[in-house]
């Protein structure tokens, strides 16, 4: 499906309940919204099984995208759920059309993320593999029994912690 760049914006949700928020915005039809919530497949460990399930990139929070007017504000922030449109001091806060564009080019057609790989803890890695292949980042926790790594990536003007399920990654030397 083909997003365009402009005019997203962040609802924040309450965690684990983005995809039936995703069908609540939908069932609102308001005209020419289009809503986004970027999954990604974790393996998750329950009763010594593993299991892969899709998880949201952002928990807690999914996009939209529209010029929004007063009445769709409203209409969606009375959802049960949400908790607010995320903003500058005073009107909803724009996603800028980078973070989008990087968002959007690491999803497949359904959405989701591709899983990613990356091992060592306080090495500098560059990901040799997936949708976020050749961002370098820091690697802040390893979580060996449910195969995940936390990954310190530069990401909307700042930092982000971003976890991942791991197979493959290139140590950078120094």
């Amino acid at each position: 499906m083909e997003y365009p760049l402009h005019h997203w914006y962040v609802i924040q949700t309450f965690v684990n309940k983005e995809k039936e928020t995703v069908r609540k915005i939908e069932k609102l039809q308001i005209e020419r919204l289009g809503t986004l919530l970027p999954l990604r497949k974790l393996c998750i460990k329950r009763k010594g099984q593993f299991y892969w399930e899709l998880k949201p990139l952002f928990p807690g929070y999914l996009f939209i995208n529209k010029e929004l007017e007063a009445l769709d504000i409203k209409k969606i922030i009375r959802l049960n759920h949400v908790i607010k449109i995320l903003r500058n001091v005073k009107n909803p806060a724009m996603v800028p059309e980078k973070d989008m564009h990087l968002i959007l080019s690491m999803m497949d057609e359904n959405t989701q993320i591709p899983e990613s790989s990356v091992f060592f803890l306080d090495d500098r890695v560059k990901i040799a593999a997936g949708p976020l292949k050749n961002l370098e980042g820091l690697i802040t926790a390893v979580d060996k029994r449910k195969k995940r790594i936390t990954v310190r990536l530069p990401f909307f003007n700042t930092h982000k912690n971003v976890q991942f399920s791991y197979e493959l990654v290139d140590k950078i030397k120094e």
